[in-house]
């Protein structure tokens, strides 16, 4: 805690707590372990920058032969998240944009100097509530940000994620990067491929016109990219971010108790 005066003592725990965690995951991947910063932050852009710092740090007192060169942080889509990712890119520290749901994000996150965004096709209380189903999916969203980058040349590549089944597996057929849960994965398996009747790669449909008409006029000012964003989709993509911030920070204070409980 010493190289830490100003964090908290629970805190920090549970962040090495993850950090062990990657550190066991990361013989079994050939990219990046990924750790989340502490969703509570989610729109304080120093703390943000502050716990990511750590993470490389514990990281480095845990296993000073890890390379922490593949650590990738993922830090949720807000404005002051933004900020944060491209601070650390600029220190070489591997950032995601976890929870874009949004162009406006996706923007942003090119802008930013992300390596990654984390697009949600459903909002992520479908994974807590299996009464609930999100009726405005983030497909276009997925294909679209991918289109765009790719078209102009942009480094930052497309994660999709929070997916409830094969089929929205397979309309992502040629995403940079994909996030398949072990239940769809053995789905997956038992399904034979050469039957397959459902669509294949449609989040690219028509992407490539659409793409060519993506105002990027709300990206530079944080006023104008506020307004543009709560306004998106009614107010829908504001508020997925704002459910997703609310349910990780809830699995936050979950881990934090636990601590508490042992100390």
């Amino acid at each position: 805690m010493s190289k830490f005066p100003n964090a908290n003592l629970v805190e920090v725990i549970v962040e090495a707590a993850m950090v062990k965690l990657a550190h066991r995951m990361a013989p079994h991947l050939t990219g990046y372990s990924h750790l989340q910063t502490n969703p509570k932050y989610s729109f304080d852009t120093k703390r943000t920058l502050s716990n990511a710092r750590r993470y490389v740090v514990i990281s480095k007192d845990l296993d000073p032969s890890f390379d922490t060169a593949k650590l990738c942080i993922k830090i949720p889509a807000t404005w002051e998240g933004f900020e944060a990712c491209r601070e650390l890119e600029k220190e070489g520290i591997t950032s995601l944009a976890t929870a874009v749901t949004s162009m406006q994000q996706a923007m942003l996150a090119s802008h930013a100097g992300c390596t990654y965004i984390g697009c949600y096709i459903n909002e992520l209380r479908v994974h807590f509530d299996k009464l609930y189903e999100d009726k405005e999916k983030s497909f276009r969203t997925c294909g679209l940000s991918q289109r765009l980058y790719q078209t102009q040349a942009q480094g930052t590549q497309v994660v999709a994620a929070s997916l409830t089944s094969i089929h929205e597996v397979m309309m992502l057929a040629g995403i940079n990067h994909i996030t398949v849960s072990p239940l769809l994965l053995q789905e997956l398996d038992k399904t034979p491929a050469d039957s397959w009747e459902g669509a294949i790669g449609s989040v690219f449909e028509n992407t490539s016109s659409e793409a060519e008409d993506v105002d990027h006029g709300s990206i530079e000012e944080e006023a104008a990219w506020r307004l543009a964003f709560s306004m998106d989709q009614g107010g829908r993509s504001e508020a997925k971010l704002n459910d997703a911030i609310k349910l990780f920070s809830e699995k936050q204070e979950s881990l934090e108790n636990l601590v508490r409980s042992y100390i």
